[in-house]
């Protein structure tokens, strides 16, 4: 009777699975016909479970806030790594189902390198956004501890600055105060201030939301926290 019931409760649980599969394709398939004031892109490492043991392996995420605000995830795919050709087949994927420059305000990121090639092959028109909080933990990773909160504090103004204008000229008085003393912090920011303030091109009210890649960690944190009980 015991091996009845759970023979019977494995074929209920393969009929779930089987319809799951088919709704993920459905969904992977779709076309896209919606624009989105902002797409954050990233990844997430998850555990897999295999025959010749467990490993760890990418979920390639589209996070969108669309033109009335709401928040959604567009699309994700399992690969293999967060190289430019997964980045390239994810993007490729998205741009042939309609998700093309001409419907997306802004694409923020994390600043991979990976990603960042597969954006100019794929969406080379849409402005790019390099997330402040990764930036600002590169800029302070690249101090002294003894003057790490200082610098900090004086790169904060760069972002929070009322225009681009105004934090151009916030860049410049951090660059004139700490280049002598952290060259390479003051460099980090240099170099990406383009894309660190492409943000400033979207409402004030979106501002905040589009700095960072933020709201697509959040995202993660909660897969994570789901994940961690039930394996």
């Amino acid at each position: 009777a015991i091996c009845h019931r759970l023979y019977r409760w494995i074929r209920f649980a393969s009929r779930i699975t089987r319809a799951l599969d088919a709704e993920l394709r459905r969904f992977q398939a779709r076309p896209i016909k919606k624009r989105y004031r902002c797409v954050m892109l990233d990844g997430v490492y998850l555990p897999i479970r295999k025959a010749q043991g467990a490993a760890r392996r990418p979920l390639l995420v589209a996070y969108g806030i669309d033109e009335h605000g709401r928040r959604e995830v567009i699309d994700f795919r399992l690969a293999q790594s967060e190289s430019a050709a997964a980045w390239t087949r994810f993007l490729t994927s998205l741009w042939s189902r309609g998700l093309v420059d001409e419907h997306v305000g802004l694409i923020a990121t994390d600043g991979g390198s990976g990603l960042g090639k597969a954006l100019e092959m794929v969406f080379p028109l849409s402005a790019h956004q390099r997330c402040w909080a990764h930036m600002m933990r590169n800029v302070v990773g690249a101090c002294p501890k003894r003057l790490a909160e200082q610098v900090r504090q004086a790169a904060s103004e760069i972002y929070k600055a009322p225009s681009r204008r105004a934090a151009i000229d916030a860049f410049r008085r951090f660059k004139r105060r700490w280049t002598r003393r952290v060259p390479k912090a003051v460099a980090k920011i240099e170099r990406a201030l383009d894309e660190l303030l492409a943000f400033f091109a979207c409402e004030p009210e979106l501002r905040r939301a589009v700095r960072t890649t933020n709201g697509i960690e959040r995202l993660f944190v909660e897969l994570r926290r789901r994940l961690r009980p039930m394996g």
